[in-house]
């Protein structure tokens, strides 16, 4: 019980983050999206080489991935982003928007990583 409060409390934070960014880039909302989910990637993955590395407990890891980093992140509003260019006929803005998300949130992932690792020797 005690590890689904904290993954509430987490996640909580992590909207009113997500929040704050689409607030201050609200002239801009898939920039606000692509900002959130590049930062969610960076912090998985620092996340997760900190647990293989036995450097947090998964009492830790638990809240920041599945709380804070999920509350941050979407994949449906990088979806609906994805589509509204589609539906404003600008194909080449859809296409663009999707494989940098894909791209950068893979590489950020492993960046977060192998950063952490790095520091961690």
């Amino acid at each position: 019980m005690q590890h689904a409060l904290w993954i509430f409390l987490t996640g909580g934070v992590g909207c009113l983050t997500r929040f704050g960014i689409l607030t201050v880039l609200s002239h801009h909302p898939p920039m606000a999206t692509l900002i959130c989910n590049m930062m969610g990637c960076l912090g998985a993955g620092i996340c997760h080489q900190l647990l293989i590395e036995d450097r947090i407990s998964q009492a830790v890891a638990v809240p920041l991935l599945l709380g804070f980093l999920g509350g941050l992140t979407t994949f449906s509003t990088f979806m609906l982003d994805a589509i509204g260019f589609y539906q404003r006929e600008n194909m080449a803005h859809s296409a663009m928007y999707i494989i940098a998300s894909l791209g950068m949130g893979f590489v950020l992932c492993i960046l977060g990583s192998v950063l952490t690792r790095w520091a961690l020797a």
